[in-house]
């Protein structure tokens, strides 16, 4: 009997060390824990979805090293090795501030949803850009598609789905993304007015370079603040 509760004890042990990453004293009080980005600036927000590919994590963040609200990505394989460039790849880098998370309280990655798995080892994620170069409150919404190589598919402002025009009176925000489950994904934003708003939803998939649409709709809301 305690030669079996032994061998058991030895099972459970070497199975739990192999899902324990680098960190082999299961201990976050020290310097074992595994590190995503130790650059200078700030790297805030992190947000993460799991790969249905190849059961990897992903975790993308907010990051200022260069001066800007950019957006950077890293990818552990399920052995819990980095597989993308060390401290992160370049996910958003234009020339305005990229961020998923505008205040209050948005911000709460159990309940919403701006990444997801592209059902091919990489991911898609959804942020808002100050696109002050059109004026001052005009947001946009912008998609990246990341591919499983740590390769972005629409460059380093991303994919404008939703934009104003100089003489347009509203502008986009609050962008969320979840996965279709067939490749590609479903985004939902708001479209603001003074004094009405409109929830957006759509349908796209990368093809070939190519992000195409499959169909969306609009829906009005007159409450002033909505999530």
């Amino acid at each position: 009997m305690q030669k079996l509760v032994f061998t058991i004890l030895v099972l459970v042990l070497s199975l739990s060390s192999n899902a324990q990453w680098l960190n082999t004293n299961n201990s976050f009080t020290d310097n074992t824990h595994l590190p995503v980005s130790i650059v200078n600036g700030d790297q805030t927000y992190p947000i993460s979805t799991v790969s249905y590919f190849d059961s990897s994590v992903i975790v993308a963040w907010i990051d200022n090293r260069n001066g800007n609200n950019d957006i950077y990505a890293q990818k552990f394989d399920k052995n819990g090795n980095a597989v993308w460039a060390i401290n992160g790849i370049a996910v958003a880098t234009g020339s305005e501030s990229q961020t998923y998370y505008t205040g209050g309280i948005y911000y709460q990655p159990n309940f919403y949803s701006f990444m997801a798995s592209d059902s091919a080892g990489g991911f898609y994620i959804a942020w808002e850009d100050a696109n002050t170069s059109v004026g001052s409150n005009k947001n946009k919404i912008c998609i990246q598609h990341v591919k499983a190589d740590g390769s972005v598919a629409f460059g380093a402002s991303g994919y404008t789905v939703a934009a104003p025009l100089v003489t347009d009176n509203f502008y986009f925000t609050k962008p969320q993304l979840i996965t279709d489950g067939m490749g590609g994904f479903f985004v939902s934003y708001i479209k603001v007015y003074t004094d009405r708003q409109y929830i957006g939803v759509a349908c796209y998939k990368d093809v070939n370079g190519t992000l195409k649409s499959f169909g969306g709709g609009a829906t009005m809301n007159d409450f002033i603040e909505t999530y």
